[in-house]
């Protein structure tokens, strides 16, 4: 009796390892997951298992790819939008020296700007200070002194620098042409010029007059022309005795 009660009892402790459960889920309402969930149970404590496929599901790649590409565009879409609604002074972009003109007509030296920028095309910004020809500043105003850092001067004109107050310090010329960052314009061996400016002189150069051209020198007179020696005829006497 005692070796049956020992073979019920050993049989009982290995039931639990024949009632596997191994039915996949009934459930409609759970999600699809990649791979295959199974219910199984332990003796009196069910869990679940899930294998997953090494394979994707067909077409995972397409539908990435799509959403993907519909978050670029969204993307683009937002700073193209930003761009356009930005303030107009926070983009700019240096103007050509031929067009360095006042409203009415008149003619402008050079004209200086406050914002400078990594980008060229929103350099020549902010703040403008229009000098007209013949303009003599030793002495900025206190809010231009040490201030420019892009500058563009105009045709037949020449602009000259200080970087002290009263024409002191360092100098430099800046001719005809546009310089959007001053950064890249040395000043002695370790400064440059950008927000360095605090004198200038703008000249204009007058094109030259159109002169009347130098008098041609005065054509020797033509050489004499030889004239033929007339010799008065000599009367011969005859010889006489």
């Amino acid at each position: 009796m005692e070796k049956l009660k020992l073979r019920e009892d050993a049989r009982s402790s290995k039931q639990p390892l024949e009632g596997l459960d191994l039915a996949q889920p009934e459930s409609p309402s759970l999600p699809p997951l990649p791979g295959t969930l199974l219910n199984l149970s332990w003796g009196r404590f069910p869990f679940r298992l899930l294998i997953s496929s090494p394979f994707p599901r067909p077409g995972s790649y397409k539908r990435a790819a799509e959403r993907l590409r519909s978050v670029t565009m969204f993307q683009l879409c937002l700073l193209l939008a930003l761009a356009l609604v930005a303030a107009p002074g926070a983009r700019a972009a240096c103007p050509v020296p031929a067009d360095l003109k006042n409203p009415d007509g008149t003619r402008t030296c050079a004209k200086l700007y406050d914002k400078s920028d990594p980008y060229y095309e929103n350099c020549c910004g902010g703040a403008v200070l229009a000098l007209e020809p013949g303009a003599d500043l030793p002495f900025l105003p206190s809010d231009w002194a040490n201030t420019a850092s892009s500058l563009v001067v105009a045709q037949r004109c020449e602009l000259t620098v200080w970087s002290r107050r009263g024409k002191a310090g360092k100098t430099h010329k800046f001719s005809s042409g546009t310089y959007p960052r001053l950064e890249e314009y040395r000043r002695g061996i370790f400064g440059d010029w950008s927000n360095s400016i605090a004198a200038l002189y703008c000249r204009y150069r007058r094109a030259p007059l159109s002169a009347d051209p130098p008098p041609k020198p005065p054509t020797p007179p033509p050489p004499p022309v030889p004239t033929p020696s007339v010799h008065a005829p000599v009367l011969v006497r005859p010889w006489s005795s």
